[in-house]
């Protein structure tokens, strides 16, 4: 069975003083920086799946993506990524758990830091 996939969209801003502009209401400011994706397994592990009979193996590299100037994630031109998503059903590993950790974030020269979210990869999902 071919290996499945799972769409990863976000937007990264902060809420910052109000800036220049007609209204008092603090402002939703994109932020820059990348955000890496890292499969959740131990280092060296291997997916194995069954290719029309070929059995294969493949090892889970982490991805890093780049934030737009609007916050959302810049991949090759898309504003979002595919993480891969195995099952039980397809592959030796019941689900895998992805962490999104948050570099270099930035609001202008301010350093912003975020803690990293964890989520499970669901085939077909986003």
């Amino acid at each position: 069975m071919a290996l499945e996939y799972s769409t990863v969209r976000i937007n990264i801003t902060t809420i910052a003083a109000d800036g220049i502009d007609v209204d008092d209401i603090p402002d939703d400011t994109p932020l820059t920086g990348s955000l890496e994706l890292a499969p959740m397994i131990a280092a060296g592990s291997a997916i194995q799946y069954d290719d029309g009979g070929t059995l294969k193996l493949k090892t889970v590299s982490p991805i890093t993506v780049d934030l737009g100037v609007t916050g959302d994630i810049s991949h090759q031109g898309r504003d979002y990524v595919k993480v891969l998503a195995p099952t039980a059903s397809t592959t030796n590993l019941a689900q895998l758990q992805w962490r999104a950790s948050f570099k270099n974030l930035r609001y202008g020269s301010q350093v912003i830091t975020m803690q990293p979210i964890y989520f499970y990869a669901t085939p077909g999902a986003e």
